[in-house]
């Protein structure tokens, strides 16, 4: 799995936005785990744990549903799964030697993406 890490939740969404379309562009299937906020995912819990079966997310262009199940047991492999993290670590991609190819790699730094710490 890759890793979006970095100390702000905007520049991680901006930086998994820049590697999903180059990943994406070289015909890439990309799933991007995101946590949502802690208020939201309370507010979504608690009608969850009063009975609601599904929660449906409606935004700017996307539709969810939120469950107290889990969806996804195991993400297939012809998939690249994305998580994004809040870590103190530079922002940039991680986990990339082991998943990615070196056009891939290359294709991501010529974009300005830091790819497992090198830019």
């Amino acid at each position: 799995m890759l890793e979006i890490r970095g100390p702000g939740h905007h520049e991680r969404s901006e930086l998994a936005a820049v590697v999903t379309r180059v990943l994406a562009s070289v015909g890439r299937e990309v799933w991007v785990r995101m946590d949502i906020r802690p208020r939201l995912a309370a507010d979504i819990s608690t009608v969850l744990d009063e009975g609601a079966s599904k929660v449906l997310l409606v935004g700017q262009g996307l539709y969810g549903v939120a469950s107290s199940d889990e969806l996804v047991h195991e993400v297939p492999s012809e998939v690249t799964m994305i998580e994004l993290r809040a870590l103190a670590d530079p922002l940039g991609l991680y986990g990339a030697q082991t998943v990615l190819t070196e056009q891939e790699i290359a294709a991501l730094r010529s974009e300005g993406v830091v790819v497992d710490g090198v830019s």
